[in-house]
């Protein structure tokens, strides 16, 4: 029952109901403004787990801040993202980001229902590589932090 349940909310949560559905694209400017805050930092952990009601899967990733481009941020955030793993179940939101233990990021959050989240699903979510974005090919590390400081200012 659980299982189904889990299911269902996933669907309904990606917006599949008889019609795929997508993250619009957005521009830099509209994850800047709105996001609360933009920072570069570490995956420190991810972890899933059920919801209070043991309704719908969650996957908590602790982020360790590096560097803060906009808002002010404590040096560890955890981020609740929808979709994960428990046991035998598993639950896959297409558009949620999907954070790995150890990866560095440029991440675009918000606070909403009482959690912080990624702004703009997927899209508030970014690779970092030594200088390199790998969601941005023409824009280095230090190209998107200066334009992320410009926009939020």
């Amino acid at each position: 029952m659980r299982k189904f349940i889990a299911v269902a909310l996933a669907l309904a949560f990606a917006g599949v109901g008889g019609a795929a559905t997508s993250v619009r694209p957005m521009s830099l400017e509209e994850l800047v403004r709105g996001s609360e805050c933009v920072v570069l930092a570490d995956v420190e952990s991810v972890s899933s787990q059920w919801d209070a009601e043991g309704r719908m899967i969650y996957t908590y990733v602790t982020l360790k801040v590096a560097e803060c481009w906009k808002g002010a941020p404590a040096q560890t955030v955890v981020v609740r993202v929808p979709g994960g793993q428990v046991g035998d179940v598993r639950v896959r939101v297409s558009e949620s980001p999907v954070f790995l233990a150890g990866e560095r990021v440029a991440a675009f959050l918000r606070s909403r229902n009482g959690a912080t989240e990624v702004t703009g699903w997927f899209r508030g979510k970014l690779t970092v590589t030594g200088s390199e974005v790998r969601e941005m090919r023409n824009k280095t590390l230090g190209q998107l932090r200066a334009d992320v400081q410009a926009l939020a200012n």
